[in-house]
């Protein structure tokens, strides 16, 4: 009973049953609580054979040896997690128990399964120490472990926070007494997953269960995993990670309205940056060619579209080629477009929802506008503070941008302290400004990088994308 008891750890050699053993404990728990009561982490650093638990709801997420940034995401989340638990339960005595007793409110026991904790230590020594405080600690703010070992690596003080000990079989006669401290003599069975347990102060010995016929344990815990996701539609959350890819599903979850954009997953703490693109009314989207990250132009309409923003689309530059319900796309008769844009923005006040003026190629419009519509172009630029219902995203090549940088509209209008960089090089640009840049941050590079930056800080992001496969198929 984890609820009641602390850390428990098995010991055992190679071969002697100790996955199956967990295995077992983890099915058994799954199948008799829900996500609201549990949620289970699972580090396998062995045979890696318990990924197969992923699907069940209450496993937030399994890790083994190579993921490594999983693993380091997962001790920041569960370290988080841990300093929020001992301040909500500051007022009930510290205590797990107390708190879901007398609080009106509930959280989940977590449980942290770590599987040959020794391979963890072989492999990641200058995190050996990681799990320390949680082991000490985490039992009274209801975060316990199960831990499995082939040889003694939790020992001397460390092994002290695991009351609990399973031993299978052991090499020698004396490591039984070492380990669990019973009887002289008293050894188990020669037999697969056959071990000694203490109960109530008395060393008994004991048969681990297979949850069903050995060979079909994969299949039925596969089936069990779709069984409970039916039942049990909240899953426990995963470990925050950053995706390949980041899509609008992501992080959709964080839009509000128009002041809170997604725009991607921060780099370091793994939350959704939302952007304010009504901060100001011209806001500068840029890279060394902007036509590279269509995706995020794509990705923005629609999230623009699905927040009931009216978007239309200037294509200076030719590259919106996917077609969004609602969205208006005019890519040619800029001079006519401009000036039925200057009529409804005199009437914008009337308006009682956002409309997102998107200028793909802003700056390069210029050069395809008769000296009219320069006119035209300029005097709503000029006016952009003043709209109260709409906005302006330009969006453009560097090289392009630099040209129109001199323009009165531009240095009246443009807080050049704040936007949106995509791709590298954001050190060799000079249309947002960014004085928080260090040198490892200009080393840093991944798919889909950008920088969201406000004040003339910077935050790294994977920016949001969408249309990826809808342009492969056309």
């Amino acid at each position: 009973n984890f609820n009641e008891s602390c850390n428990l750890i098995i010991n055992g050699i190679a071969g002697s049953g100790k996955e199956n053993l967990i295995t077992t404990m983890i099915y058994s728990i799954c199948t008799n609580h829900t996500t609201d009561e549990v949620n289970i982490y699972i580090g396998d650093f062995g045979a890696e054979t318990l990924t197969i638990f992923n699907k069940m709801p209450q496993v937030g997420d399994v890790f083994i040896t190579s993921e490594v940034d999983k693993l380091q995401n997962f001790l920041k989340q569960i370290n988080k997690e841990f300093d929020e638990r001992k301040s909500l339960f500051a007022d009930y005595g510290g205590n797990f128990k107390e708190y879901n007793e007398q609080s009106g409110n509930k959280k989940p026991l977590i449980l942290i399964v770590l599987n040959s904790i020794e391979s963890y230590i072989e492999n990641y020594p200058r995190m050996g120490d990681a799990f320390n405080i949680l082991f000490r600690d985490g039992h009274k703010y209801g975060i316990n472990f199960i831990v499995s070992q082939s040889v003694s690596t939790i020992r001397g003080k460390t092994a002290s926070y695991f009351p609990n000990v399973i031993t299978l079989k052991q090499p020698t006669v004396q490591a039984y007494r070492e380990i669990i401290g019973g009887p002289r003599g008293l050894i188990p069975a020669d037999k697969y997953g056959r071990g000694l347990a203490t109960l109530k102060g008395t060393v008994l010995e004991f048969q681990s269960a297979f949850i069903c016929k050995r060979e079909d344990i994969n299949k039925t815990i596969r089936e069990k995993g779709l069984e409970l996701s039916e039942k049990i539609p909240n899953k426990a959350p995963k470990i925050k990670v950053l995706p390949e890819k980041c899509t609008i599903d992501d992080v959709i979850f964080e839009m509000k309205d128009v002041k809170t954009i997604p725009i991607g997953i921060e780099k370091n703490s793994l939350e959704v940056y939302a952007y304010n693109f009504i901060l100001n009314r011209i806001n500068i989207v840029s890279a060394i060619n902007i036509s590279n990250h269509i995706y995020f132009i794509y990705a923005i309409v629609k999230e623009l579209l699905q927040n009931n923003t009216k978007v239309k689309i200037i294509d200076a530059l030719n590259s919106f080629k996917l077609q969004y319900e609602g969205a208006q796309v005019y890519n040619d008769n800029f001079d006519k477009v401009l000036i039925e844009f200057a009529k409804e923005l005199n009437l914008e006040g009337n308006q009682t929802s956002e409309t997102a003026y998107i200028l793909l190629g802003g700056a390069t419009l210029k050069e395809k506008l008769s000296e009219q519509g320069k006119v035209v172009y300029e005097e709503i630029m000029k006016r952009a503070n003043i709209f109260e219902h709409s906005f302006f995203i330009l969006a453009d090549n560097l090289d392009a941008i630099n040209k129109i940088q001199i323009e009165d509209w531009y240095k009246c209008n443009v807080d050049t302290n704040c936007g949106i960089w995509l791709g590298e090089e954001v050190a060799n640009q000079n249309v947002i400004n960014v004085r928080t840049l260090t040198l490892d941050d200009k080393k840093i590079s991944f798919p889909f990088i950008g920088y969201a930056i406000y004040k003339a800080s910077h935050m790294i992001i994977k920016y949001v994308v969408d249309g990826m496969e809808d342009e492969k198929d056309e």
